[in-house]
């Protein structure tokens, strides 16, 4: 007897509720396939994505059942191998890890293709490829490409996302440096939701910490409090503006402002880091601002930042590298990704306490943060940028392996 058959459109129906995310739609599609097995391979690559990709126990085992009716043991393992990535890149935490087993990436991405129609209808497939991208972006910066190729296969599935445009808008600033990317995708987040408040706030820090330009950093906090006219950490970044221009009347008003935050909440963290920046770098005053930074890490014991600062300021300020040391250690065992103060940590290791070693060690942490080579963070002034650069050289000098890395 001739096995029945499904017209073209009928299989494309059936296409359509294999790669639903809804589980009974892929439900009825499993019932129709156990009446129509010859129709098992022209459904093929929905069946693969079902049984690799589901979060459905249940669901990913009758796919590989029904995929077992019509292929043999050797196909399974090809479509196991394109998408073992997918079961592993959760545990893969650090650089060893992912160099032993990039190649499931390398074979992932040259079958993704014939795939990707159907991934890109589903936001369940899409979000594994946002899942890989922030494990890539968190832990192997070197390979941020490849970070930045999976967050637009999410925007693919949904191009108003505002949870992956932010996410990318990140990958643009801290990883490529790309200002006028990221700016652009802040731009379309208030474009879709003009009130969104962490676009708002991460577009007027970009301005004012990255493009160094406080004017439309003043404006854009400004904008923002006309929808939140509360929010104290948007009237710090304002009056963080106001004191950066440093005329009388602006370099008062923000401090009125930190002022007041600090009198009604004195336990504000970023109040505290601000007023005691803008003590120190606006007002040259770097015994008050060690007290605010004091105040600061008594509201916080755990700011990285705020230790940071600190053990700049006594380098700085007072050439105490020992006091300087040990705020700076203390900053990196809370948090050791902090690519400024590495670099002014490298740079005092090695011009000022000859400590190459050790200098060696955070210089090849500071390395593995950035893609390509290291870059300028933005709050570097040009004198320390120029003496990292010295410093850099002395190692490669000292240690020729530094080059070929």
């Amino acid at each position: 007897m001739k096995p029945l058959n499904l017209s073209p459109k009928e299989i494309h129906n059936l296409s359509k509720l294999l790669i639903s995310s809804d589980s009974s739609s892929i439900g009825v599609a499993f019932q129709v396939l156990r009446n129509y097995k010859n129709v098992i391979q022209q459904v093929a690559k929905e069946l693969v994505l079902i049984s690799q990709l589901s979060w459905d126990d249940a669901q990913r085992k009758e796919a590989l059942q029904l995929l077992k009716l019509q292929f043999d043991a050797d196909q399974i393992k090809a479509w196991d191998d394109m998408f073992h990535v997918f079961h592993i890149y959760q545990n893969l935490f650090d650089f060893e890890e992912f160099e032993d087993n990039w190649h499931w990436f390398e074979t992932h991405e040259a079958h993704r293709a014939a795939f990707m129609p159907f991934i890109r209808q589903n936001i369940d497939y899409t979000a594994e490829y946002f899942a890989i991208a922030e494990t890539l972006a968190e832990y192997y910066k070197t390979r941020l490409d490849w970070a930045e190729r999976y967050y637009q296969i999410t925007l693919e599935h949904n191009p108003k996302d505002l949870n992956t445009l932010s996410t990318l808008a990140t990958l643009y600033k801290d990883g490529y440096q790309d200002y006028s990317k990221a700016l652009a995708l802040y731009d379309k987040m208030l474009t879709i939701e003009p009130q969104h408040y962490d676009a708002f706030e991460a577009k007027g820090a970009l301005f004012l910490d990255y493009i160094k330009d406080i004017d439309a950093a003043s404006e854009t906090f400004k904008t923002a409090l006309k929808y939140y006219p509360n929010d104290e950490t948007l009237q710090i970044w304002l009056a963080d503006t106001y004191m950066q221009k440093n005329s009388p009347e602006l370099l008062a008003r923000g401090k009125e402002i930190l002022e007041r935050i600090l009198e009604k909440n004195p336990s504000n963290t970023f109040a505290w880091t601000i007023y005691g920046n803008r003590l120190w770098i606006t007002e040259n005053k770097p015994e008050k601002a060690i007290k605010a930074y004091q105040s600061g890490l008594e509201a916080n014991p755990r700011s990285y930042n705020i230790l940071g600062n600190l053990a700049e300021l006594y380098e700085r300020v007072y050439k105490d590298y020992e006091q300087a040391k040990d705020y700076y250690v203390k900053a990196f065992s809370i948090y050791m990704d902090d690519a400024f103060h590495l670099s002014n940590y490298v740079r005092l290791l090695v011009i000022c306490t000859k400590e190459f070693d050790d200098a060696k060690d955070y210089y090849l942490h500071l390395k593995g943060l950035f893609f390509g080579g290291i870059k300028r963070e933005p709050e570097l002034n040009d004198a320390q940028w120029e003496a990292f650069q010295e410093a850099e050289k002395i190692l490669c000098t000292v240690f020729p392996e530094l080059k070929e890395g």
